[in-house]
C-alpha cells in the first residue's frame, strides 16, 4: 500500500537525472565501514526527524497508506536500527518527496480553489455580460427600427415638404399674376370710371336737353292734338256723308241694275 501510494504520489515529477534513490544507495555500499556507520547513525537521526515531522502534519491519507501515525522517537530509532543505510536512504528520499509534493498537493489545491472561485466569477460576469451584450442587441434593433422608421418618416416629411414648396411656389406665382392683374384691372376701373363720370354728365346733359325738347314737343304735341281732333271730327263728319252718299248711291245702282234686268227680260221673252 505505501510503495502504491508512493508511486503515485511521486509520478508527476520526473527524478533528477544527477543522482537518484539506486546512485545514492549505491555510494552508500561503496563507502568504508566506519563511513557506513557514521551515515547509518545520521541515516536514523534523519528518519527519525522525517516520521516525527511526517507524523506532526497530519495528513490523513498519507498516514493511512504509510502507516506512521502515532510514532514515538524510540520507535523511529528502532526501526532506524532494524534498517539498512541504502533502505534508509530511499525511504528519506520519498519522505522528502512525500513532502514536497504534500506541499505541491496543497499548493495545487488553493489554486484550484483559486481558479474555481475565479471561474465562478468569470462565468457570472460572462453571463452578465451575455445579458447585458443581448440587451444592447435588442436595444440596437429597436433604435436600428426606429432609424429606419426615423428614415421613412423622413421622406415622407421630404415629400410633403417638396410638394408643400412646390405649392407655395405656384401660389406665389398665382398671387404675383392675380397682383399684376389687380392693378390692372384698378387702372382699367379708375379709368372706366372717370369714362363712365364723363359720359354720366354727357347723358345728364342729353337727358336735360331731352326733357326740355319733350316738354316743348309736349306742348306743340298738345296744340297739334287739339287740330288733330277738330280735323277728326270734320274727317268723321265727312265720313258719315260720304256713307250717306255711296248707300245713296248704291241705292240707286240697284235700282237701275233691277231696271236694266226687266227690260232685259222683256226683250228675251219677245
Amino acid at each position: 500500500i505505501m510503495q502504491k501510494q508512493t508511486d503515485s504520489a511521486t509520478a508527476p515529477v520526473k527524478p533528477s537525472p544527477g543522482r537518484t534513490a539506486v546512485d545514492e544507495a549505491s555510494a552508500l555500499k561503496l563507502s568504508s565501514p566506519d563511513d557506513k556507520q557514521q551515515q547509518h547513525a545520521g541515516g536514523a537521526t534523519q528518519f527519525s526527524k522525517a516520521l516525527q515531522s511526517q507524523s506532526h502534519q497530519r495528513n490523513p491519507g498519507i498516514e493511512a497508506a504509510a502507516g506512521f501515525g502515532g510514532l514515538t522517537a524510540s520507535m523511529a530509532d528502532s526501526m532506524a536500527d532494524k534498517l539498512t543505510p541504502t533502505e534508509l536512504a530511499v525511504i528519506i528520499s520519498m519522505t522528502e518527496k512525500l513532502r514536497q509534493r504534500d506541499k505541491d498537493i496543497k499548493r495545487l489545491t488553493a489554486e484550484r480553489e483559486d481558479l474555481a472561485a475565479r471561474l465562478e466569477g468569470t462565468e457570472a460576469v460572462k453571463e452578465f455580460l451575455i445579458g447585458k451584450v443581448q440587451k444592447t442587441e435588442a436595444e440596437l434593433k429597436k433604435s436600428a427600427d426606429a432609424a429606419v422608421l426615423v428614415g421613412q418618416q423622413t421622406a415622407s416629411d421630404q415629400e410633403v415638404i417638396a410638394f408643400l414648396d412646390g405649392r407655395v411656389q405656384e401660389l406665389e406665382r398665382t398671387g404675383k399674376k392675380t397682383l399684376e392683374t389687380k392693378c390692372k384691372l384698378e387702372l382699367l376701373l379708375n379709368q372706366t370710371r372717370d369714362q363712365n363720370d364723363k359720359r354720366q354728365k354727357v347723358l345728364e346733359d342729353m337727358l336735360q336737353f331731352e326733357r326740355q325738347q319733350l316738354a316743348e314737343q309736349e306742348k306743340e304735341w298738345r296744340s297739334t292734338k287739339k287740330v288733330l281732333v277738330k280735323e277728326v271730327k270734320h274727317c268723321h263728319a265727312q265720313i258719315a256723308t260720304l256713307k250717306a252718299e255711296r248707300d245713296s248711291f248704291q241705292q240707286q245702282n240697284q235700282q237701275l241694275k233691277q231696271a236694266l234686268l226687266k227690260r232685259n227680260g222683256t226683250k228675251s221673252i219677245k
